[in-house]
């Protein structure tokens, strides 16, 4: 959809209907692109009756008992400029990103305007697939979801105990990820890294145990590896990734050579043996 809003003419309004086709919660997710609203005076908004709005946020989940009682369920979206005697007209795109996979419950450890998943909650061990929430709401506030379990040298593995899990899909705003955050999750056989700004953090031992992993795929520009504080000056942040044969870059900005094995001295500092044999991608 696109959208032009001015103070004149505050808001638009958008009608969705889900069809109740899928057991699982529904799950939307508000995008804009190349809104030119730099003082951030864009909000949205959403309803189940099309009078009542609540919550402004850019991510709604819905749940699956409200679209269980009928066949389908209807969703009003307003976006619309907060500052009405703003002098300004904002154009851009506004769409809905639908899936069937809800975000999962966490807990978080509380970091300012910012959180870290410190441990998942309600959720199933025999799950396959779990979502981590770009945002969740604290004393009224939707609050960025920035790190994985802690940055320091204390173990938060956080997925080690879903046997069946294959798949972990992280939001953007992802940009640390902690002290064994993916450890011993031994059937992910790839893990992609959606974070695309200046600089990712990675804990020690963060992959470490991730026996099946094969390929690992980053977005950033750069990354900095925390160091074990043992005097080894390594991060073992791969360590017993014993099936781990890829690492692909997708920044320009990441200087590390293109289709280039990786060397015996990276394989020691990441924790692995010198008989793996790693292949570095660059796209």
């Amino acid at each position: 959809e696109n959208i032009t809003l001015t103070s004149a003419d505050s808001y638009v309004v958008f009608k969705y209907t889900f069809t109740n086709e899928m057991e699982k919660a529904y799950y939307a997710e508000l995008n804009y692109t190349d809104l030119n609203d730099d003082d951030k005076n864009i909000t949205t908004t959403y309803s189940t009756d099309g009078e009542t709005y609540v919550e402004s946020q850019d991510t709604v989940t819905i749940p699956a008992s409200e679209t269980s009682t009928d066949e389908t369920a209807s969703y009003y979206i307003k976006v619309a400029v907060a500052n009405k005697a703003k002098d300004a007209t904002f154009t851009g795109s506004f769409s809905w990103e639908l899936d069937a996979i809800a975000p999962v419950e966490v807990e978080v450890y509380n970091y300012g305007k910012a959180v870290s998943v410190s441990k998942l909650v309600n959720v199933d061990e025999n799950v396959t697939t779990i979502k981590i929430p770009s945002k969740v709401l604290i004393d009224g506030e939707y609050l960025p979801v920035t790190s994985l379990g802690k940055n320091d040298f204390i173990p938060n593995p956080l997925f080690n105990n879903f046997p069946n899990l294959t798949n972990i899909i992280l939001p953007k705003s992802i940009r640390t990820i902690g002290h064994t955050a993916f450890a011993y999750s031994t059937k992910i056989k790839k893990i992609v890294i959606p974070y695309d700004g200046e600089k990712l953090y990675v804990g020690v031992g963060a992959f470490d145990g991730c026996t099946s992993l094969e390929t690992i795929e980053f977005y950033c520009k750069n990354i900095e590896f925390t160091e074990a504080n043992n005097g080894s000056y390594c991060s073992f942040a791969f360590s017993d990734c014993t099936s781990l044969s890829e690492i692909i870059y997708n920044n320009s900005g990441v200087e590390i050579p293109e289709n280039e094995i990786m060397s015996a001295g990276d394989l020691d500092y990441f924790g692995l043996p010198s008989t793996q044999e790693v292949k570095i991608t660059r796209k």
